[in-house]
């Protein structure tokens, strides 16, 4: 099972690079994998959820590969660290992450930029531990700035690696160690000086947490509750039309909520129209409605549940 999800997430991959992710539907990704809609949203609740599955599966795969590394009795200190940082960019270049990554940090949706984010700060939290174990206990109360001022030469030296013709791991190998040894001489400096950080360990917290704010709890409760209406309307014994109208209906709110300002006639037309249809899933479309409370402001959301008996 978990070849069959990988490949699906390497599948999907690719499409979102060719046709981008808003021009990529479930549909193209259940066709291009060769597996059925029922197949699809056991694995993944909407395509969001499928791009939190890509970076999660790269994601522990550098972990994977850094662990090792930091196993090996033979590798330690600036060269433990260089092998480690260069896993990161190897692959990302591997999967051709970098554009998507663009995409996504492009993009209006709010929760794909939380993703991002949540990958970059979970990169930048690695760095900071790196720094703190490499130069000492001493240096922690700096080390988020040091982590940034890291990440910052590193990102600006690759951009000047697209335009040159220098070997690449070298090149990036000398990068990390110099942008290594510019985060040790800021640490000394600021420990000389006592001069206060620009940013706090607190403030990486803050931002590591914001996927548990209430935001975030009720974009997951909003996605089970879609994938669980989804699944229930497959399962119906509604002709292949009605069925199609439903699964777009679902589509176009889901669409309609990334909009800065959601047409509530719009979403709650849509509700009323699957009330027609929902004697066998009559109390699954109950929970999505209160599961969509949080996104919109509704005008009638009592009327529309009144007719749950």
């Amino acid at each position: 099972m978990l070849k069959r999800k990988e490949h699906v997430i390497e599948t999907a991959l690719n499409l979102f690079l060719k046709s981008g992710i808003q021009g990529t539907s479930i549909q193209m990704i259940i066709d291009k994998s060769g597996i059925s809609k029922g197949t699809f949203y056991n694995y993944f609740q909407s395509k969001n959820d499928l791009l939190y599955g890509i970076i999660k599966l790269i994601h522990n795969k550098v972990i994977a590969k850094r662990k090792e590394i930091e196993d090996d009795p033979a590798i330690t200190g600036m060269e433990q660290f260089t092998k480690q940082t260069m896993l990161f960019s190897k692959t990302n270049k591997k999967y051709n992450l970098f554009p998507l990554f663009e995409q996504i940090f492009l993009s209006d949706d709010p929760s794909l930029k939380k993703l991002f984010q949540q990958y970059f700060f979970h990169e930048i939290e690695w760095i900071q531990n790196q720094f703190v174990r490499m130069f000492g206990e001493e240096i922690k109360p700096y080390s988020l700035d040091g982590a940034l001022i890291f990440n910052g030469i590193i990102h600006q030296f690759m951009r000047v690696k697209t335009i040159s013709k220098k070997e690449e791991d070298q090149f990036y190998e000398n990068v990390v160690r110099y942008a290594a040894e510019r985060a040790e001489e800021f640490f000394s400096s600021m420990q000389q000086t006592h001069k206060a950080p620009l940013f706090t360990e607190s403030l990486l917290r803050d931002w590591l947490d914001q996927k548990a704010t209430t935001p975030m709890k009720d974009q997951r409760h909003f996605e089970t509750a879609h994938n669980t209406l989804k699944t229930a309307i497959l399962s119906a014994n509604h002709d292949t039309q009605i069925e199609k109208g439903l699964l777009e209906g679902l589509e176009f709110i889901e669409h309609e909520l990334k909009q800065q300002e959601p047409r509530t006639f719009v979403i709650e037309s849509i509700l009323l129209s699957f009330t027609a249809h929902a004697s066998e899933w009559q109390e699954t479309l109950h929970h999505y409605k209160k599961a969509l409370e949080p996104f919109y402001v509704t005008s009638c959301s009592i009327d529309l549940d009144s007719n749950r008996k």
